[in-house]
């Protein structure tokens, strides 16, 4: 077990603290040298004041270094559920960035897919967030786009129940996506949306856009949706909303009101493209240049290209530094090149 994960452990299971406000406190816990469990036991409350501010918090950590290491004797063993949480999320790898060339087609599907995968692509391209940290903060942005949605179809929004939750208590700042403010939590893991108190994981909404764009779909949607954050990145970096109004111009068309409640929609990338102001440019000449990739982003471009990547074709799009990249994952043996193509080895 590593270092944060035994503090995350002890914080949880030991202390009883809820998994948001234990993952807050992780890192004052590592960097004060209290990452094994007999530095975390023989902490002092003098000590405890020094990187946790919250007395509320120092008492119930006390009570639990004062009982020892028994008070986790009965959980040596943590459920899959739990074991689960306390490891950080699973490195959720960005969809492929495709050729123009192969940017067509049409999509069924419904509205809060497209939504998620537009707000992440603007929080990743505009905002400079990691592609997990983007899918999660968009994630938020469509879950309170989808209240409000009910809330306006149906009245008032239905009263949470049981109990009342508990209030974030670690780090948090605020992102500005869609033209909405949201709550960002600052974890070990890095930045994450936050929800009625909640982290939210971006593995759930990984899940359901691998599930509504299958197979190469995702790969398409999100080249084109990248082309048009990156076109229009100025404007959205003015004015939030404008992100929101670019949405409402290529998002599905469905029926108004409580009948189009979840129906799906045709999503024409044809759309998405015509709003991209140099885009016919882009398309003639084929060099509209992105943030270039990371080595494992490269592999996965590589491993989809059944034919290769062209190097010419990827210096068209990521510019002529893409080169000593790829002399790099040659070097390394992660590809090899044959006729002016890059295959993974």
């Amino acid at each position: 077990m590593s270092g944060k994960v035994l503090v995350l452990d002890f914080l949880t299971n030991g202390a009883g603290l809820d998994l948001v406000a234990a993952a807050s406190l992780v890192d004052a816990f590592v960097q004060a040298g209290r990452s094994t469990s007999a530095s975390i036991f023989a902490t002092t409350d003098k000590d405890l004041k020094e990187f946790v501010s919250k007395p509320a918090l120092r008492k119930k950590i006390l009570a639990a270094i004062r009982k020892g290491p028994k008070v986790l004797e009965q959980k040596d063993e943590p459920s899959k559920k739990r074991a689960a949480a306390l490891e950080p999320d699973a490195k959720i790898i960005r969809p492929c960035l495709l050729p123009v060339g192969d940017l067509h087609g049409v999509v069924r599907v419904n509205r809060s897919p497209v939504m998620i995968l537009w707000g992440a692509v603007v929080a990743h391209t505009v905002n400079k967030l990691e592609w997990e940290e983007s899918l999660s903060v968009s994630s938020v942005v469509a879950s309170l786009n989808a209240k409000a949605k009910a809330a306006r179809i149906w009245g008032e929004a239905k009263k949470e129940e049981g109990g009342r939750r508990k209030e974030y208590e670690g780090p948090i700042s605020e992102v500005s996506l869609l033209g909405r403010s949201v709550t960002a939590c600052s974890t070990f893991m890095g930045l994450r949306g936050c929800l009625e108190g909640q982290v939210v994981h971006p593995k759930s909404p990984a899940d359901r856009l691998a599930q509504a764009f299958p197979g190469k779909q995702l790969d398409v949607m999100f080249s084109a949706m990248l082309l048009l954050a990156e076109d229009r990145r100025e404007e959205i970096l003015r004015d939030s909303h404008r992100a929101y109004s670019l949405y409402e111009q290529f998002r599905p068309s469905i029926t108004d009101g409580a009948a189009g409640w979840g129906a799906a929609g045709d999503l024409d990338v044809k759309l998405i493209l015509e709003l991209c102001k140099d885009f016919p440019l882009g398309r003639q000449e084929g060099k509209v240049k992105t943030e270039l990739p990371g080595k494992e982003q490269l592999l996965k471009e590589a491993m989809a290209a059944a034919g290769g990547l062209s190097k010419e074709e990827l210096e068209n799009r990521y510019g002529e530094e893409v080169r000593v990249l790829v002399e790099e994952m040659q070097l390394e043996g992660l590809v090899y090149e044959k006729e002016g193509c890059i295959f993974c080895l």
